[in-house]
């Protein structure tokens, strides 16, 4: 029902707005922290074409925030490959 997809959504904003608090105003923030934020903007993505557009400009920050780690694990390429893939299927090219 319109009732119920209504507070899905509005949960899905409560979960996104209250982990980037926790991932912004962390005393030690690690790299991958960013990824708890990353999951309630993924889930919300589907839903229309501006939420879209943000996960991916999201998604991008949070590959660019852990690029040390990727460096130092040799996972930079497989992880700019899957990048580039989500962008290409994001814009349906």
């Amino acid at each position: 029902t319109v009732a119920r997809e209504g507070r899905g959504r509005s949960l899905l904003l409560a979960l996104l707005g209250s982990s980037l608090s926790f991932f912004l105003f962390s005393f030690q923030v690690h790299e991958k922290s960013i990824l708890f934020p990353l999951l309630p903007a993924a889930l919300l993505a589907g839903s229309d074409g501006n939420s879209t557009v943000l996960y991916m400009l999201f998604s991008h920050v949070a590959m660019t925030s852990m690029r040390p780690l990727l460096l130092r694990d040799g996972l930079e390429v497989p992880a700019n490959v899957l990048q580039a893939l989500g962008w290409a299927l994001g814009f349906g090219i």
